[in-house]
């Protein structure tokens, strides 16, 4: 294994190695020049049917993704941001009412209360 970054930079240089961005570089290349080839050939009608308009290609409207599950189920979307907040409140409150109930099932079960009311 490679281990200063010159060696690797050697390693990777070497032709039997195949790397992702060795193929990324390769299509960008191949992807230009068949774009070049088309421009050539754009220009070189354009000179010869100058009077002819030239036919502009129309955008196809996409079809918006359903969210799809595998099972074939679709999933409801998520609360709003007002209902998550709602149901975080309504736990928060839930909680203290609990905390409170058991501190009064505590005093009332205690001595402390019979102290309390001794003074």
């Amino acid at each position: 294994m490679p281990e200063g970054p010159e060696e690797q930079l050697e390693f990777l240089r070497r032709e039997d190695i195949r790397t992702m961005a060795k193929d990324m570089a390769r299509l960008r290349e191949e992807e230009a020049k068949k774009e070049r080839e088309r421009i050539i050939q754009l220009q070189g009608k354009n000179k010869k049917q100058q009077d002819q308009p030239v036919a502009i290609p129309v955008a196809v409207k996409e079809h918006p993704q359903i969210p799809f599950t595998p099972s074939g189920i679709n999933l409801p979307k998520p609360p709003s941001r007002a209902k998550k907040i709602f149901a975080r409140v309504a736990v928060v409150f839930l909680i203290l009412f609990t905390v409170a109930n058991v501190i009064a099932l505590i005093y009332s079960f205690t001595p402390i209360r019979s102290w309390i009311q001794n003074y």
